[in-house]
C-alpha cells in the first residue's frame, strides 16, 4: 500500500495477475491496470514466460 501516490501498470509482455483490495484481475500484453493510492495491491506472474511491465507513478 502507498499513501502518497497512485500507480499505473502497463503489461508489455506476458500475463499479470493483479489483486487490488481483494479483487482479482488478469491483464495481458497491451492492457493496463490503475492502482489508486491507499489500495492494497499485489502483482503475480501466473504464466510460463517472463512478465514485463512498465510502472508509472
Amino acid at each position: 500500500m502507498h499513501y502518497h501516490g497512485s500507480e499505473h501498470w502497463i503489461v508489455v509482455r506476458g500475463i499479470a495477475k493483479v489483486v487490488i483490495n481483494d479483487k482479482e484481475f488478469i491483464s495481458k500484453e497491451g492492457e493496463s491496470i490503475f492502482v489508486p493510492k491507499t489500495a492494497k495491491h499485489r502483482l503475480e506472474n501466473p504464466g510460463k514466460i517472463d512478465l514485463k511491465i512498465v510502472e508509472i507513478q
